[in-house]
């Protein structure tokens, strides 16, 4: 898993500007994400609510819970000194957990998001994470394990924010875990 990231954090920024999504396919062993869906479970959810349905469920989560989570972080924390930003930043961790039927509608981050990395966990189909560059539009077919790097700004003033969105899960349930790099001092 460190390895991976550190490969795609050493890339030249100019890299970032051409892919700001990266899909990182198999970021995590299975036999590891059993045990992390073992913890996953055992949180407690509450519903997040599109329009009078529920897209999906969700929680907060503090990073010393899950030790992979710390390990992430302190190599992202090497990658954005690299783009620039100094203090006055910090991660929030969540897991989101959908159900069959869930969904997330195309959005674009709030101006407070600087850098998401999501970590996809469970046995599902669906959900395909699709994001849009003005007319280019990519669809990201996730599987148990894997992962996705989305670069929001490439630096303070840099911003560059796709629309994104998540399909619905037609079969089980999927869990992410979403650690979302943040502006503390701007408003959400």
């Amino acid at each position: 898993m460190k390895s991976t990231i550190k490969d795609l954090i050493n890339k030249d920024i100019s890299y970032f500007k051409i892919n700001p999504v990266v899909h990182l396919k198999s970021f995590i062993a299975k036999e590891e994400a059993t045990e992390i869906l073992t913890q996953l479970n055992q949180l407690k959810y509450e519903e997040n609510i599109h329009e009078g349905e529920v897209v999906r469920y969700e929680v907060s989560i503090k990073e010393e819970k899950f030790v992979f989570i710390k390990q992430i972080k302190e190599i992202l924390e090497e990658f954005l000194q690299k783009l620039g930003f100094r203090e006055g930043y910090g991660f929030e961790f969540f897991v989101f957990k959908y159900e069959e039927g869930h969904f997330v509608p195309p959005h674009q981050d709030k101006e407070r998001h600087k850098i998401l990395f999501m970590i996809y966990i469970g046995e599902f189909e669906g959900g395909d994470y699709i994001y849009k560059i003005e007319e280019d539009v990519r669809h990201v077919e996730l599987n148990n394990g894997d992962a996705v790097l989305s670069i929001n700004e490439l630096g303070p003033g840099n911003r560059q924010n796709p629309i994104h969105s998540v399909e619905k899960i037609t079969r089980g349930v999927r869990y992410t875990i979403a650690g979302s790099f943040v502006s503390k001092n701007a408003t959400i």
